[in-house]
């Protein structure tokens, strides 16, 4: 039996993505809400919300920046990352953060995959990857019919 590292996520952004540029190359980062419903005992509606670190590393990623706006319902894959990181006073923290590895935005007809832009829930998944994009459809809410799973 083989044990996996992945994370299947669907939520809102919390903000708009930030497209950084280092000497390790590209990357975008972002937040994503999800959120859960459920009855108390007192049959009272309770909702909890995590946020979650996103990060997507790759080339051209400014144009996919400029789509993911805080409140746009999007679905991602990808792994979790744990990094060990000391402040100024030398106390040391731990960040985890979601490696995207791909991203679809829910309710539209075309999902971003990789750093490609294609039609359909698994576009790109067996293409080379060439870096060419194609404009994304309209991002927002919508049902969860265009969801791959």
């Amino acid at each position: 039996m083989s044990i996996n590292n992945s994370v299947k996520l669907n939520g809102r952004l919390g903000q708009d993505a930030e497209h950084k540029t280092n000497t390790n190359g590209e990357m975008i980062t972002f937040s994503l809400a999800t959120t859960e419903s459920y009855l108390n005992k007192a049959g009272e509606k309770v909702q909890s919300t995590e946020w979650h670190k996103l990060v997507k590393f790759g080339k051209n990623l400014e144009k996919l920046a400029s789509y993911l706006k805080k409140g746009t319902a999007i679905m991602v894959e990808g792994r979790l990352q744990t990094r060990k990181w000391e402040d100024s006073k030398g106390s040391t923290h731990y960040t985890t953060s979601i490696i995207v590895e791909q991203l679809a935005f829910n309710g539209a007809s075309k999902s971003v995959v990789g750093n490609n832009v294609g039609a359909g829930a698994n576009a790109g998944a067996d293409q080379p990857s060439d870096n060419t994009k194609k404009e994304p459809a309209e991002a927002g809410g919508g049902g969860s019919d265009d969801l791959p799973f």
